[in-house]
């Protein structure tokens, strides 16, 4: 059914990597990481097979906490401003939302869309970004605590 081709970026049986060969008997893969894994066809067939490659496009998510003493707008802002990169697509439009209301900070997530070959360089710029631009504009990123109010 030709679930991929070569050089198209695939999970398969719980391995990832770049389809280099498909031959007879094995499926080669090059690791992100530059390890080279041969999956035996048989495996492949029975396998779920997740293709990245074959849309031509993939969406980074990156999640991040912020202080419930941020205003949420404003965390909102600083991360599409983030996410506004030059190999973010433009259609559909960087956003970012609030998935969760933690102990100890809001969770948001920011979704960008990429051409599938630019993912890990957006998600890692988008990444070191949000440091910066959170400490610019004084939006702190919390970590899990706990706050004890002791009465006399």
């Amino acid at each position: 059914t030709d679930p991929f081709s070569a050089g198209e970026f695939v999970e398969i049986a719980g391995q990832s990597g770049t389809v280099t060969e498909v031959g007879i008997a094995y499926t080669k893969l090059v690791t992100p990481d530059n390890k080279v894994v041969f999956i035996p066809n048989k495996a492949v067939v029975s396998a779920e097979i997740v293709n990245y490659s074959t849309t031509g496009t993939r969406r980074v998510e990156v999640a991040i906490s912020a202080s419930y003493d941020a205003p949420p707008q404003k965390v909102i802002d600083a991360l599409v401003q983030a996410g506004t990169l030059d190999n973010v697509l433009l259609d559909p439009a960087p956003c970012a939302v609030i998935i969760n209301y933690g102990e100890s900070a809001i969770q948001y997530s920011l979704r960008v869309w990429v051409k599938a070959e630019h993912y890990w360089d957006v998600y890692f710029e988008i990444n070191q970004r949000v440091k910066k631009i959170f400490d610019e504009q004084g939006i702190a990123m919390t970590y899990p605590h706990l706050n004890v109010h002791l009465d006399k």
